[in-house]
């Protein structure tokens, strides 16, 4: 059989403290490399704007209607493809829209524009056929529609008496 022995008496054990203070110093330079390349990244994506002193924007002359039937009476001149046509009457009407209510609707689709013209305007959008100007830009742009040079002819003077007529909100 085995024999029974007494309890060994306690061993004292070091504690590794040089390890320990090693460890705990390079994981802390990890922590602190990895926070400075965070803060770096974030810099890097958040670009500040740059201001423009308010003392320095240029309005252009004349109000957004006069602006906008000048813009009308140019593009009556070019002679452009479907397309880009109604591209740039898109624009110019997005433009004279977004002057007028301060607001950001040279960024909206033409249904948005439509919506939007449906909600501010004092008078009934379809008057003025301004949502079918719109539809047939998109089939223009989207869709290759073969459009005569007379309807675009028309659609400017469809714009300019939409610009003529359109009043803000009051």
């Amino acid at each position: 059989m085995q024999d029974i022995h007494d309890i060994k008496p306690l061993m004292s054990v070091d504690f590794p403290w040089v390890s320990f203070i090693i460890a705990l110093l390079i994981m802390l330079g990890g922590l602190v490399l990895l926070t400075w390349l965070i803060a770096k990244l974030l810099k890097r994506r958040k670009k500040p704007m740059t201001e423009v002193p308010l003392a320095k924007v240029v309005k252009p002359e004349g109000s957004p209607r006069k602006q906008a039937l000048k813009a009308l009476k140019a593009l009556r001149k070019q002679n452009l493809p479907p397309e880009r046509f109604y591209v740039q009457l898109e624009k110019i009407l997005k433009v004279f829209l977004a002057d007028l209510h301060e607001e950001p609707v040279r960024s909206y689709t033409s249904q948005e524009v439509i919506l939007y013209l449906q909600m501010h305007a004092h008078i009934p959008i379809d008057e003025f056929d301004i949502a079918h100007l719109f539809q047939r830009g998109q089939s223009a742009k989207f869709a290759a529609e073969q459009i005569s040079a007379q309807k675009m002819q028309d659609d400017i003077s469809h714009a300019e008496n939409f610009v003529n007529r359109y009043t803000s909100k009051g």
